[in-house]
């Protein structure tokens, strides 16, 4: 379950929301560009912002079932929370693989399947909440380290735009993982992990 402070469910909502339509405008200008120019990429692209919009989804429902109580049973509200989360993570680290697999150009099934199966493993092994945000600053350590080679070699602004938007991912998930259940830290992270969205969105618009 994710360590959540109990008072800062409507807060944790509005985030999620405000994420949500981010992740989904991305999504949608990924298609958009894919029905315009034709290639692939820009489809795959819209595909891993649709599975982060829809982790989004996932929990902003998730908390505000628990906000509204709607249930008075605690041992069913403890499974939907645990639920949520799973489904969360599951959507949010779908959504980075597949950005990390779209940006190296990975094409060998062999390595993809291996990356796949070290990332189940570590799931299933190692406390959730915190492996999973582990997972994802691997991942978006990965496309930072891509971007911000691309950045210095292009030095556009679209470049800096795409470069910093995975640098505050990276960063946001830091804090994270060293939160723990510090609301100023949680929110600090939630708040960094939203301008990451973004700036990905405002470089998406200048895109021409």
């Amino acid at each position: 379950m994710s360590a959540i402070p109990e008072w800062f469910n409507v807060i944790s909502i509005v985030y999620y929301i405000i994420s949500f339509l981010v992740a989904g405008a991305i999504s949608f200008l990924g298609y958009k560009a894919y029905k315009l120019i034709k290639e692939k990429k820009y489809l795959n692209f819209s595909i891993a912002f649709l599975f982060i919009m829809l982790s989004f989804v996932v929990y902003a429902l998730t908390n505000l079932f628990v906000y509204l109580n709607l249930d008075k049973n605690p041992d069913r509200i403890l499974a939907i929370i645990n639920a949520g989360f799973v489904a969360y993570a599951l959507f949010t680290i779908a959504g980075y693989f597949l950005l990390v697999i779209l940006t190296f150009k990975v094409r060998d099934i062999k390595i993809i399947a291996i990356l796949t199966a070290g990332i189940a493993a570590a799931l299933a092994l190692l406390p959730f909440v915190k492996i999973y945000h582990v997972v994802l600053l691997i991942l978006a350590l990965l496309l930072s380290y891509f971007f911000y080679k691309n950045c210095r070699e292009k030095k556009t602004t679209n470049s800096k735009l795409v470069f910093g938007a995975f640098l505050a991912m990276t960063i946001s998930h830091v804090i994270h993982i060293i939160s723990g259940s510090d609301a100023i830290l949680f929110a600090v992270g939630n708040t960094i992990l939203v301008l990451g969205y973004i700036l990905l969105l405002i470089a998406l618009l200048r895109f021409k």
